[in-house]
């Protein structure tokens, strides 16, 4: 059974802190490093949506889109248009599947939640 903080003994409360001390942050350049990585990431993904699942067009959002807010732990986020339902889920696995080292999540902007299209139509960059 899951405990909160709270609810957390000292031992237990030390051998999570402990756990989570060993994440290291990363200083700005390495971030930056990290951020250009995830772009050529993003963009080659998005040459296979269109190669490969018939995407018409591919929308990066989310803080890789902006100048600030990407960090060590964000994802990418792309949206495809065009892809047919049949392949959806497919090209889905398909580029979630491109880098042990991101996430990268794919939505439909047609079916997603109004507040998820709003960030893709205002702050989305197409590649």
């Amino acid at each position: 059974m899951t405990k909160t903080a709270l609810e957390m003994t000292r031992q237990e409360w030390t051998a999570y802190s402990s756990g989570v001390a060993k994440h290291k942050i990363l200083d700005p350049l390495s971030v930056q490093k990290q951020r250009k990585e995830a772009m050529r990431l993003a963009n080659h993904a998005a040459e296979l949506l269109r190669k490969e699942y018939s995407a018409k067009k591919v929308i990066l959002f989310g803080t890789l889109a902006m100048d600030t807010g990407f960090s060590e732990h964000s994802d990418i986020d792309l949206a495809a248009y065009g892809i047919p339902d049949a392949l959806f889920y497919r090209a889905a696995a398909r580029v979630s599947g491109l880098s042990p080292e991101f996430t990268v999540d794919l939505v439909d902007p047609d079916s997603c939640r109004p507040s998820v299209r709003e960030s893709i139509l205002t702050r989305g960059i197409e590649l």
